[in-house]
């Protein structure tokens, strides 16, 4: 017995005979399907009677007690939205508004509707059924992630693999068995290349795509569809900054509206001090945290306290404990958690410690989270000490991805994979001015390793991203690849929200991007790069 089916079974006998863990569970994870699951089915394992039905046309959806769905009905179209959702731009906070514009505008055809989607900040799902006809599209960044399939000639579409793994009683696919087997996976981000899943009925939905079904599966791209954006002077930059700026303060705005109780993760790196800087004036509202789990967790969480102390704000300081037996139940959690995320993550000790940790406090009922600010960064060109090409080939999003060190057979494994998911998303050639290397952060990276992870930080409570807008991340892409790099409109807008914030000569030093770490690398990218092919691959047939 594998030790992926040891825990499975422990976890399902313990929950047969305890109630007490149930709702953490595949907590917030949806299921939608063509199959109406019936009362049986429902009453055991992995749903225990912890989940609400919900029904668009043809279409059941079935969500955990913790997550939110909305649906509306429109000349014989239904829609739903699985998430939370708001609109900036318009100040729409309640999600069945924000749905019915959406239902509205997909009359009036694809632009009209993905122009409404693009304007959305939120975690969320966007589903259009009409007749046999379904659509899906996820946010900005795919956090509300997707994977899609057919089994045994029906639809199924869920958040979590391991879910439809479970309830459909499916066989891991050998070709993924291989590569988590394998020694690089380790060494990398810990995500599978191309659209994998851990299952071949399976695929994952990327960020930026949208899902259409009707009787197949058809993959198709809806951003970007016009030229990349470009600042060619100090007063346009100065004009964009003030637009983002606009934008990213409403989303900070609104989700204090929209939730009670909400607390600011804060760090000492560019991301959180930004978002800190764009809440000027609202810092009463908001309690901001750090946590420490592990040494160089204690150099953020302390710079984040001396921000707070120099702005003369609150600032809630958590030592998580080291020793994992100081945690209640600790042992069989992180069994679970390593479960709800189809056993891809295998998180680290301290981020197991500070998940399971902070479920058993309630200081508050949502994170505001700083993550997907990378995407106007640049930071792929930061961890790489090389010129990176303009048009990627499969090659690298195999290099991105892991560290095939001598493990040729498995590098050409996600070279295939890689090739041909990029063939359907049309990102084998230049796409509207926009580099290939931060399309791949965005659709990729961060909808496939990140979005993981962040199902897994969800294990003890909801989490909003502010930067999670599509129209108000294209904002950032008028400026120069070498401003994006140097974090120039970031810090831009630091001073916008807050000068003091930005005048603060208190930061630290991202280990990410240290010397050794990047020569090395810088190595492994140029031996990987002259192995073998870089463009040819076996797409699927």
């Amino acid at each position: 017995m594998s030790k992926k089916q040891f825990y499975e079974n422990e976890i399902r006998q313990r929950l047969d005979l305890d109630s007490k863990y149930r709702e953490f569970l595949f907590p917030r994870d949806y299921i939608v399907s063509n199959v109406q699951l019936n009362n049986q089915v429902m009453s055991r394992f992995p749903f225990y009677e912890k989940w609400k039905q919900y029904d668009i046309g043809d279409y059941h959806i079935y969500v955990q007690q913790k997550a939110h769905c909305y649906t509306v009905s429109h000349n014989g179209k239904y829609a739903a939205l699985i998430g939370h959702a708001f609109d900036p731009f318009t100040s729409m906070l309640n999600e069945t508004d924000i749905l019915t514009e959406c239902l509205i505008s997909y009359e009036e055809g694809y632009s009209s509707f993905f122009e409404v989607i693009n304007r959305i900040t939120g975690v969320f799902v966007v589903l259009v059924s009409e007749g046999a006809k379904l659509l899906a599209v996820q946010d900005c960044t795919g956090m509300q992630m997707l994977y899609y399939g057919e089994i045994e000639g029906s639809l199924w579409l869920s958040s979590a693999p391991q879910l439809l793994g479970d309830i459909c009683h499916l066989d891991r696919n050998p070709q993924v068995l291989q590569l988590l087997n394998g020694h690089s996976y380790y060494l990398g981000s810990r995500y599978l290349p191309g659209d994998l899943s851990p299952y071949s009925e399976l695929r994952r939905l990327g960020a930026n795509l949208f899902l259409e079904y009707n009787n197949s599966f058809t993959l198709k791209r809806f951003f970007p569809v016009t030229p990349r954006p470009i600042y060619s002077n100090k007063e346009q930059k100065e004009t964009a900054i003030e637009e983002i700026y606009t934008v990213f303060r409403r989303n900070i705005e609104m989700i204090l509206e929209k939730w009670k109780h909400p607390a600011l993760s804060l760090s000492g790196g560019v991301d959180s001090k930004t978002t800190l800087a764009c809440a000027n004036g609202l810092y009463d509202k908001i309690m901001c945290y750090s946590f420490a789990s592990k040494p160089s967790e204690k150099l953020d969480a302390d710079a984040a306290a001396q921000i707070c102390k120099n702005l003369g704000i609150p600032h809630r300081y958590y030592t998580i404990p080291e020793d994992p037996s100081e945690i209640r139940d600790y042992d069989f959690l992180s069994k679970l958690i390593d479960h709800n995320t189809s056993y891809l993550m295998r998180l680290n000790k301290n981020e197991l410690r500070k998940y399971i940790y902070f479920s058993q406090i309630h200081d508050f009922d949502v994170e505001i989270k700083s993550d997907t600010s990378e995407i106007g960064r640049a930071i792929m060109q930061k961890k790489y000490n090389v010129r990176l090409p303009d048009i990627l080939a499969p090659r690298h999003l195999s290099i991105f991805q892991a560290r095939y060190v001598c493990e040729p057979r498995l590098l050409r494994m996600a070279d295939c994979e890689n090739g041909d998911f990029m063939e359907r998303s049309s990102m084998r050639k230049p796409i509207l001015g926009y580099e290939h290397i931060n399309l791949f952060f965005w659709e990729i990276r961060l909808a496939s390793w990140y979005a993981t992870a962040f199902h897994s930080h969800q294990f003890f409570n909801e989490v909003v991203i502010p930067y999670n807008n599509r129209k108000m991340m294209d904002m950032f892409y008028g400026f120069t690849y070498q401003e994006r790099m140097e974090d120039k409109p970031h810090m831009m807008l630091m001073e916008r929200g807050n000068p003091k914030v930005s005048a603060m000569d208190i930061s630290v030093k991202d280990t990410y991007f240290g010397k050794k770490r990047v020569m090395l690398e810088t190595l492994y990218y140029l031996y990987a790069t002259r192995l073998n092919t870089m463009g040819e691959f076996t797409p699927r047939t």
